[in-house]
């Protein structure tokens, strides 16, 4: 049995879209099973879509049951800006960073 880390930080440094949705998907479900926090940095994401908005809402939504810590490290512009769209900001404000 693999021994838990305290944080786990997950680089995302492709596109979130329907196209890497699945595989992101499993990665960061995996990540957050082996670590009590996980740091999701977004800050190299270019587009993203529905489809990874989708991913972005479960794997927040795991970690809360498991009442474990999902924190944005740093977002790209296009996330931020799809976050204020769909009035997500807040949602996932636990410690987001803007990317530079």
């Amino acid at each position: 049995m693999r021994k838990k880390t305290a944080i786990a930080r997950v680089k995302i440094d492709s596109d979130l879209n329907i196209f890497t949705a699945e595989a992101l998907r499993d990665r960061l479900l995996k990540s957050l099973g082996q670590a009590a926090t996980l740091d999701l940095d977004l800050s190299a994401v270019g587009e993203v879509d529905s489809a990874g908005l989708q991913v972005l809402i479960a794997t927040k939504r795991e970690a809360t049951l498991l009442n474990k810590p999902l924190r944005l490290v740093a977002v790209s512009a296009s996330v931020t800006e799809l976050l204020n769209l769909c009035g997500l900001a807040a949602y996932f404000s636990e410690s987001a960073q803007a990317a530079e």
